[in-house]
C-alpha cells in the first residue's frame, strides 16, 4: 500500500482529537500524498523525542495491524508548521533510493544518503532508522561501489559537529550509544571508538584519540583509554601518550583536562632543538607556554636554554578592543657568556635586552585624534647573540616613535607631539627626541573667492612650528651606570618655517607655472664655548645660556609643460602603438649668502699641542640640533627632462578577429637633471644627473643611475676650472653609476601576467581578518602548491673619480643574491638563500632550510653554515587548521628581537 501525506493543520496539534476523526482525517491525507503532495509531520527523534511521542498517539492510535506503506525513488518531504502547538520549525528530509513507512511496526526507513534537517539540526547517513514506538533514532554508514564502508552519519548541530560509525539515541532515558564517534570543538578532533552519551549532553568513551589534526587517520594524537567529553566546554582523560605517525612517543601523562571552549586555549609550546657555533652549545628554542588572559588579551613566555648556562628569556602579550585599540610588547632579556673558557677567571655572562611594542587606538573611537605608537629599543650586542636567521643578524638600524596628534578650530590648527628614538647596535650610536612638539596652520588661500581662479586668488600660505628636544649618545654609555648623567646633554630648539606659493597656467594651460617664497627662523636657547686648559692641556667645552635667532629664505619659480608623441598601427607582434611623454622643467631661483664668520658665529682660540701655539675656529652652534645656516649666494636656473614611454599591446582577440589593447610602460621613469650658479666665482655648473626606473616584461624591476661632470680633472682626481670638452672634446664626464636588479619569478607570478590576476588566498577554515594577513605576510609561508619560487637581486656600484682621487676598487659593491624554494615532491620542500660577492671573490652569508609539511605538523631544519651567524636548528610544530587547509608552512624566524616574533 502506497501512502502520500500532507500535514494534519487542522488537529494533529490538538490535546483533545478524537480516535475516529483523528484516523479519517490521517488516511485522507495519505490519500493526497497519492496525488503528488509530498508534505507531511515526520518527527525524527534526535530532534525532540518528546514531540515524536505525541506524534504517536494522536496521529497513528487509529492505524490497525498489518498496514504497511513504502515509498520507492527520490522522495522529498518538507514539513510545515502547524497553526497551534506542535512543531515550530519546518521538518525537511530526503533519501535517494527509498522510503519506508512500516506502520505495523511504528518505524521508518530511509536508504541511501539520507539526511533529516530541523533548525539549525542537520543528521546525514547512508541509512537512517526511526523507532516511533520505543523513541529511538539509529543511524549507520554504508558500503560504496568499491565496497569501502563509507557514508558515515554525520550530525551537525549548530556549530558542533559529530561524526560516527553509527549511532542510537533514545530520547526517553536521554541517552545513547555512539560507535566510532568523531566530535569537532573548534579546532580540536575527539575520536572514540565506544561511547554512551550521558542525558546532560557529554560523551563518556573507551579507546579516545584526542588531535587538532582534521584526517580521518589523524597523523598524531594523546592516546587514551577513558575519556569523558562535555561538548564546548573540556575533556577529561586517563593515562595518555603522544602518538606521532602511529607511533608512540615517550611522552605520557598519568591523567588531563583539556579545555574545548571556543577561542584561544592555553598550553605549551613546543621548542625547536639546535646548536650554535658561537657559543659552541646545543639548545631548546622558543620552549614556553602560551595562555590567554580573558577576551581581549593573551600572554606568552618563552625561553631559549643552552646546555652551557647561557639563557634567553622573554615575555609577550597581545591586547585587542574591537572598536577602540590594539597593540602588543614583547620584551626579551638574554644572558651570554663573554666567550672566553668557563674555566677562566676573566669569565663572565653579560646581559642583553630588547623591547619591542605597537600600539593604536581606533580613529572611530577618538575621531580627530591620533595615538600610536611603535618601539624598537635594543642593546647593541642582543640581535648578535640571539638572531638565528640572516635578516635578523644582519639587522642593525632600529626606530621607535610615540605619536599623539589633535586638529583644533575646525582642522585650521593641528599640533602633533611625538617622541622617537633612533639607534644603529653597528657604530652604537643613539639618538632619543623627547619630546617633539609641531604645531601648524595647513595651507590657506586667503584671497581665494568662489566661481574665479585668477593667480592671486591661489596664493597659499602655510606655517609650521617645531620644538625638538634631542639626545646624541652611544648605546654602551646610555645602557650603563652613566646613563642618567647623559640626559645633561639633552639639546633643545625651534624651528620655524613659513611658505608662500601659488600656481597658474599660460597659454591656455599648455604651460605650468609655480612661484614660491619660503622663509625659516631657527631658535636656540644656548650655544657652546671652547677654550684651553694649559696646565692639564685639554680643551674645554661649556654651555652659555641664551636666547639666539638665525634667519634664512630663499625664492623659487618653476615652469613646466607636456609634450607627446604617438606611434601608431604599428603592427610589430602583439605590439599595436607607442606613446612617448616628455616634460621638461625650467627653474630659477635666489638665496642669500649667509656667512657665519660675518654674523659673528665662528670663534677661535689658541692651543699649544705643538711648538707653535695653533688657532682653533669653532661655530657655537655646531651642537645645535638643526643645525646652523651657511651658504654661498646662489642664482640658479635648474632644468630637469622627464621621459615616460607607454605601448599599447594585443591580449585577447575575439570570435570576430576584434583586437583588445591594453596599456603597459616600456620605460616609467628617465630623467635628466641640473643646474646653472650665476652667482658663483667658478663651478657654475652642477653635475647631470640620470635616473631611470622601469619594470621589464612586468617582472624584472630595474633602478639605475648615473652622474657625469661638466669639468675636468687632473691626474689626483682634483676638479678643474676647466670644462670637459676642451679636454677631449667629450661635453660631459663619467663619474659613477649605479644598478639593482630586483625580480621573483614563480609559475602563479606567470598566471598572473597572462591573466591580469593572481589567484587568492581561499578557505573556509580561516576568517576575513587572518586571510587578509596571510595575503599581507605571504613571504613568511612556504605555499606547498607552489613548486618553485626564486628570487634574484644584483647590485653593482661602481665609482671611477674616487677610483682616481683615493686609490680605492672602481667597483665597490658588485654583487648577486638568489632565495627561494623549491619542491622535492608535493610535501618536502628546500629553501635557499645565498650569493656571491663579485669583488670579494666569496659567497656572502647563506641560510638554508629543509621543509616538511605533515598536514597538522611542520618539520623544519635550518642550516647556516658560514659567517658569525653559524648554527642550525631543528623545528617540529602542529599547525593551525587554516594552514592545514591552505598547504602552507610558517618559515622559520628565529629572531626573537623581531616585534611578533612569538
Amino acid at each position: 500500500m502506497y501512502l502520500n501525506h500532507k500535514p494534519c493543520q487542522n488537529h494533529c496539534g490538538q490535546k483533545k482529537a478524537s480516535f475516529g476523526k483523528v484516523f479519517d482525517e490521517f488516511r485522507a491525507v495519505l490519500r493526497m500524498y497519492q496525488q503528488g503532495i509530498k508534505n507531511v509531520f515526520l518527527l525524527p527523534m534526535l530532534i525532540d523525542l518528546r514531540v515524536i511521542a505525541f506524534f504517536v498517539i494522536t496521529c497513528t492510535a487509529g492505524f490497525t495491524k498489518g498496514q504497511t506503506s513504502k515509498i520507492k525513488d527520490s522522495t522529498r518531504i518538507e514539513v510545515a508548521k502547524p497553526k497551534s502547538g506542535g512543531l515550530d520549525k519546518p521538518i525537511d528530509y530526503k533519501a535517494t533510493d527509498s522510503i519506508i513507512f512500516d506502520i505495523k511496526r511504528n518505524k521508518v526507513f530511509l536508504f541511501n544518503q539520507a539526511s533529516l534537517h530541523y533548525g539549525d539540526i542537520n543528521l546525514t547517513a547512508y541509512y537512517i532508522e526511526v523507532d516511533l514506538k520505543k523513541k529511538e533514532i539509529y543511524a549507520k554508514g554504508g558500503l560504496d561501489s568499491n565496497g569501502k564502508y563509507g557514508f558515515l552519519p554525520i550530525l551537525k548541530d549548530g556549530n558542533e559537529t559529530y561524526k560516527a560509525d553509527s549511532m542510537r539515541y533514545n530520547s526517553g532515558s536521554k541517552k545513547g550509544r555512539v560507535y566510532g564517534l568523531h566530535l569537532v570543538q573548534d579546532e580540536v578532533h575527539i575520536h572514540l571508538t565506544k561511547v554512551l552519551k550521558q542525558s546532560d549532553g557529554s560523551f563518556v568513551g573507551e579507546h579516545g584519540q584526542i588531535t587538532t589534526c582534521d584526517a580521518d587517520h589523524p597523523h598524531f594524537y594523546f592516546n587514551t583509554s577513558k575519556i569523558k567529553v562535555i561538548p564546548n566546554n573540556k575533556v577529561l582523560f586517563g593515562s595518555a601518550n603522544l602518538v606521532v605517525e602511529d607511533v608512540p612517543t615517550p611522552l605520557a601523562v598519568p591523567f588531563g583536562l583539556a579545555p574545548i571552549k571556543k577561542g584561544r586555549r592555553n598550553g605549551i609550546l613546543f621548542p625547536a632543538y639546535g646548536y650554535n657555533y658561537a657559543n659552541k652549545s646545543f639548545y631548546l628554542q622558543k620552549l614556553g607556554y602560551y595562555t590567554g588572559l580573558g577576551p581581549n588579551a593573551d600572554l606568552t613566555l618563552s625561553t631559549d636554554a643552552y646546555l652551557n648556562g647561557d639563557l634567553r628569556a622573554g615575555i609577550a602579550s597581545n591586547f585587542i578592543k574591537r572598536y577602540k585599540y590594539r597593540g602588543s610588547i614583547n620584551f626579551n632579556a638574554s644572558r651570554f657568556g663573554n666567550g672566553t673558557e668557563r674555566t677562566s677567571p676573566g669569565f663572565t655572562r653579560n646581559l642583553d635586552f630588547s623591547l619591542g611594542s605597537s600600539f593604536g587606538f581606533d580613529s572611530k573611537y577618538l575621531p580627530g585624534t591620533i595615538l600610536n605608537g611603535d618601539i624598537h629599543i635594543q642593546t647593541g650586542n642582543f640581535n648578535r647573540l640571539n638572531s638565528r636567521d640572516l635578516a635578523g643578524f644582519s639587522q642593525n638600524q632600529f626606530n621607535s616613535s610615540i605619536n599623539f596628534g589633535h586638529n583644533f578650530l575646525k582642522n585650521k590648527i593641528t599640533f602633533n607631539a611625538s617622541a622617537r628614538h633612533s639607534q644603529n647596535t653597528q657604530t652604537h650610536s643613539f639618538r632619543l627626541e623627547l619630546p617633539n612638539v609641531v604645531v601648524g596652520v595647513p595651507r590657506i588661500t586667503p584671497f581665494a573667492k568662489n566661481g574665479t581662479s585668477k593667480w592671486y586668488q591661489q596664493i597659499g600660505v602655510g606655517y609650521n612650528m617645531n620644538f625638538s628636544n634631542v639626545l646624541n649618545t652611544i648605546d654602551t654609555i646610555l645602557f650603563s651606570s652613566r646613563g642618567r648623567d647623559e640626559f645633561k646633554n639633552l639639546q633643545n630648539g625651534i624651528n620655524h618655517s613659513l611658505s608662500t606659493g601659488t600656481t597658474f597656467k599660460l597659454l591656455q594651460g599648455t604651460i605650468n607655472v609655480s612661484p614660491t617664497f619660503n622663509y625659516s627662523e631657527k631658535w636656540y636657547f644656548s650655544t657652546i664655548k671652547k677654550s684651553w686648559d694649559t696646565a692639564n692641556r685639554r680643551e674645554i667645552v661649556t654651555n652659555e645660556q641664551g636666547f639666539y635667532r638665525m634667519q634664512q629664505y630663499n625664492a623659487a619659480a618653476t615652469i613646466s609643460t607636456n609634450i607627446y608623441g604617438t606611434f601608431q598601427n604599428l603592427n610589430t607582434g602583439k605590439l599595436r602603438a607607442i606613446r612617448h611623454t616628455i616634460t621638461p622643467s625650467l627653474s630659477v631661483g635666489y638665496a642669500p649668502e649667509i656667512n657665519p664668520e660675518k654674523l659673528g658665529w665662528v670663534r677661535g682660540y689658541f692651543n699649544d699641542t705643538a711648538k707653535t701655539k695653533n688657532l682653533v675656529t669653532y661655530n657655537i652652534f655646531e651642537k645645535g640640533i638643526n643645525g646652523y645656516y651657511n651658504q654661498m649666494e646662489s642664482g640658479s636656473i635648474g632644468f630637469s627632462i622627464s621621459n615616460n614611454l607607454q605601448g599599447k599591446k594585443v591580449v585577447s582577440i575575439d570570435s570576430n578577429g576584434k583586437e583588445k589593447l591594453d596599456k603597459f610602460n616600456i620605460i616609467d621613469a628617465l630623467n635628466i637633471s641640473g643646474s646653472y650658479n650665476l652667482l658663483a666665482d667658478s663651478f657654475n655648473l652642477s653635475d647631470i644627473n640620470t635616473t631611470l626606473n622601469t619594470v621589464l616584461l612586468q617582472i624584472f624591476n630595474i633602478t639605475a643611475s648615473a652622474q657625469f661632470s661638466p669639468y675636468a680633472i687632473d691626474g689626483k682626481g682634483r676638479r678643474l676650472q676647466e670644462y670637459q670638452i676642451k679636454k677631449d672634446y667629450s661635453p660631459l664626464r663619467f663619474v659613477n653609476f649605479n644598478t639593482s636588479l630586483n625580480t621573483q619569478l614563480n609559475p602563479e607570478k606567470f598566471k598572473r601576467n597572462k591573466n591580469g590576476e593572481s589567484k587568492e588566498l581561499n578557505s573556509k577554515k580561516g576568517t576575513v581578518e587572518e586571510l587578509e594577513a596571510l595575503r599581507k605576510n605571504n613571504l613568511d609561508y612556504y605555499n606547498f602548491k607552489i613548486p618553485w619560487n626564486i628570487n634574484i637581486s644584483y647590485i653593482l656600484d661602481y665609482n671611477k673619480d674616487n677610483s682616481i682621487r683615493f686609490g680605492t676598487p672602481k667597483l665597490t659593491t658588485h654583487r648577486i643574491a638568489i632565495g627561494g624554494d623549491v619542491n622535492l615532491t608535493t610535501e618536502w620542500k628546500i629553501g635557499y638563500q645565498t650569493g656571491y660577492d663579485l669583488v670579494q671573490k666569496q659567497i656572502v652569508a647563506s641560510q638554508f632550510t629543509i621543509s616538511r609539511n605533515l598536514h597538522c605538523w611542520q618539520l623544519d631544519f635550518s642550516w647556516v653554515p658560514i659567517g658569525g651567524n653559524k648554527n642550525w636548528v631543528f623545528t617540529l610544530r602542529p599547525k593551525s587548521s587554516l594552514l592545514q587547509d591552505l598547504k602552507l608552512n610558517k618559515r622559520v624566524y628565529n629572531n626573537p628581537a623581531l616585534f611578533g616574533a612569538y
